[in-house]
């Protein structure tokens, strides 16, 4: 029969050890969501915090910044869902995607520029990702050859790249291409809806999380940013996707009848 000794002194050194790396975790989380002047010299306080509401304000903006990018990892994935569910690219524009795709990079490249917190702008990077993988479907389904698509994300690589090297004294100009691209991008979509009386493969799913997620964003770049110009164009966008979930709601019907003749069709050539 073998006994185990256990020595409890090993135990209380163990578990402090334990305890310093959880505080230190903690400590490293809130000095990255809470600016320096919240911070005392050794940790943060809730006192400090409750003290000064602007504090309290920091850790919330920065949390929903977050929670943003958290969202936005996941927004264009039921889209790409259906795709490969009915096999169609059906409601879906190769030129509202590029469009969109080349203004979250300038909205990006012009955060990254002026040297705004991640958590303000980085899930316009996350979204533009996941605009390749839809783009790389619609090749998938006929609606883009290979070719084109392999210039278009040489293209897109190009302008990042190009925009990256905008002067910050002019890079208010990336924002305003931005709105122009954004407004370009919706508008024929809303267009093509109406017209057709059906939405595709648009997601009820994927506007929601849109919606939410420019609700939260616009609150973080008023508080963090303060940038007028970059919060109207979130409210821009948010009202245009506003547009395109009534309308998903209300060509629901035809959406369904639209698909279910599409799916099992052979993939053009």
């Amino acid at each position: 029969m073998i006994i185990f000794e256990i020595d409890p002194a090993a135990c209380l050194v163990t578990r402090q050890n334990d305890l310093d790396i959880l505080v230190d975790l903690v400590v490293h989380l809130m000095s990255f969501l809470l600016p320096a002047r919240c911070l005392d010299e050794d940790h943060p306080t809730m006192t400090t915090m409750l003290s000064d509401p602007t504090c309290l304000l920091s850790l919330l903006s920065k949390s929903f910044g977050l929670l943003v990018i958290l969202i936005s990892s996941v927004l264009k994935l039921p889209i790409i869902r259906n795709m490969l569910r009915e096999r169609s690219a059906s409601g879906l524009s190769v030129g509202s995607v590029v469009l969109e795709t080349t203004a979250f990079i300038a909205n990006a490249s012009q955060s990254v520029i002026m040297a705004y917190p991640f958590s303000t702008w980085g899930e316009m990077a996350v979204i533009a990702v996941q605009n390749v993988g839809i783009l790389i479907c619609m090749q998938l389904f006929g609606s883009l050859s290979f070719r084109n698509l392999v210039g278009l994300i040489l293209l897109m690589s190009l302008f990042a790249f190009m925009c990256m090297q905008v002067p910050a004294q002019y890079s208010h100009w990336l924002l305003s291409y931005a709105a122009l691209l954004l407004l370009a991008s919706r508008l024929p979509q809303i267009h093509s809806n109406f017209k057709r009386r059906h939405t595709g493969v648009l997601s009820l799913s994927t506007l929601s999380m849109q919606i939410s997620i420019m609700a939260m964003r616009l609150v973080i770049v008023v508080f963090e940013t303060k940038d007028m110009a970059r919060a109207s164009m979130t409210l821009m966008m948010m009202s245009l996707n506003i547009v395109i979930f009534v309308q998903v709601v209300m060509y629901k019907t035809e959406t369904k009848r639209v698909l279910a003749g599409l799916k099992g069709k052979p993939k053009a050539i």
